[in-house]
């Protein structure tokens, strides 16, 4: 198959893609913990506008507004769901602390392109452009390597999709995208390809999209997608700001193998150790394909109204609901997620537990196939009591007292520490 994507593509308008999306404000579970620039601490990077549960112009508009002025003040920042969660859950279900690390590391660097890890106060523990030189300074051991093809900002690689996979529904199905399936491979797409990339079963594709398998399916079959002369885009516009004509920023991204790391000479899914290096290749995956999963519920009520279609010509097109997937009201969900008492919400806005549910679901999953998931791990029981606990540490309204919060619940020395299920976990590195 023919790798080398043409020049149009590699020249769509990221730089104004990127300003348009402010970092606190653009895809599923954006980070919430941001770092304040002077080095004073850390900071809540969305703020409501109003009461949770209140959803009216004036605090939709206001609620963006906030983000827009609180990054004025910040620099950088990470998603509590995507990092500490990921990494107290991952442990919770059977990885040693090193691996829950890297997981949780590879699935916020699947956001921000390469996660450095901060302290309490948000300073970087290393500059990882000091990282290229031997011997390495400290810090630099847990810094990612650079994954920038799976980010959310990147269209032409696909990593926009990865974030933002609108389900394929041409049969009209009425999907739960709150809970969605991962084994649904006629309409979770995404999930099921990366799903079966993780396992090993499967290629990673752009947009999960693979020729049709036996099944009559586009998640499972043997290749990436390719038409007939080998070629395959798919095309959408992202709903934003500002931009109304023909429903938002054009994008095109060639089918075909998932770019990991961007470049004038990509490294695809299948190659991803050439990427990671060999012993975080696991990681990286799990990290990866949970970041997708967490976001398919996050972005739910736009993606459950919208649609993956094709192949049209050899082609397929993703129409985005322009009323549920602008980013107003894309920013104010964001808002809503972490920082906020969850029962005050819709039910269908309550996307943080979903998220804690699946990912602990299927961190498990993959713990119990590589034969170290934790004894009692699979309890209603013990998974129902670290889900509400890292719940209940995320809907603390202030960010330094959230990060705290978490830490103290699973940390050496924390309440949980002297539960009946005894888990007593490390902190992260830095904290």
């Amino acid at each position: 198959m023919n790798r080398n994507r043409p020049l149009l593509a590699l020249l769509a308008p990221l730089t104004s893609l990127a300003l348009t999306l402010g970092a606190s404000t653009a895809f599923g579970f954006a980070e919430d913990l941001c770092y304040l620039s002077d080095g004073s601490g850390v900071t809540n990077c969305n703020q409501l506008a109003c009461a949770p549960g209140v959803q009216t112009p004036a605090c939709i508009a206001g609620t963006l507004a906030n983000a827009g002025q609180i990054a004025q003040t910040t620099s950088g920042g990470r998603s509590m769901v995507h990092t500490d969660s990921t990494y107290y859950l991952a442990q919770a279900v059977g990885f040693d602390a090193e691996a829950a690390y890297w997981i949780a590391a590879y699935n916020e660097a699947t956001d921000l392109g390469q996660y450095v890890p901060a302290d309490r106060d948000g300073n970087l523990l290393v500059d990882p452009a000091d990282c290229n030189v031997s011997p390495l300074p400290a810090g630099c051991e847990y810094v990612t390597a650079v994954i920038d093809g799976v980010t959310r900002t990147n269209g032409p690689t696909g990593g926009m999709v990865l974030h933002y996979g609108a389900p394929m529904n041409d049969d009209g199905a009425l999907l739960d995208g709150l809970h969605p399936d991962v084994h649904d491979e006629d309409h979770e797409v995404l999930l099921v390809n990366l799903r079966n990339w993780l396992y090993s079963t499967g290629e990673g594709c752009t947009a999960g999209l693979t020729v049709l398998s036996s099944g009559g399916d586009y998640a499972t079959g043997p290749t990436c997608y390719e038409t007939a002369s080998g070629g395959g885009e798919l095309s959408y516009y992202v709903p934003l700001i500002g931009i109304t004509e023909n429903g938002g920023l054009p994008i095109t991204a060639d089918l075909g193998p998932q770019i990991i790391t961007d470049g004038a000479d990509p490294i695809y899914a299948d190659e991803i150790d050439l990427a990671v290096g060999t012993a975080h290749v696991e990681a990286a995956k799990l990290g990866i394909y949970v970041h997708a999963a967490a976001d398919r519920i996050s972005h739910h009520i736009c993606e459950d109204t919208s649609a993956l279609e094709g192949p049209d010509g050899g082609d397929f097109t993703i129409d985005y609901d322009e009323d549920e997937c602008g980013q107003p009201i894309h920013a104010f969900r964001h808002a809503q997620e972490v920082g906020v008492n969850q029962s005050a919400l819709p039910a269908a806005d309550r996307t943080t537990q979903a998220a804690l549910e699946l990912m602990y679901d299927e961190l498990r999953a993959y713990a119990a196939f590589k034969g170290h998931a934790r004894m009692g791990s699979g309890t209603a029981a013990y998974r129902s009591y670290v889900i509400q606990r890292v719940l209940s540490s995320l809907q603390v309204a202030n960010g330094a007292a959230r990060q705290d919060a978490l830490i103290g619940t699973f940390a050496t020395g924390g309440q949980a520490c002297s539960s009946a299920f005894k888990l007593c976990f490390p902190a992260m590195p830095g904290m």
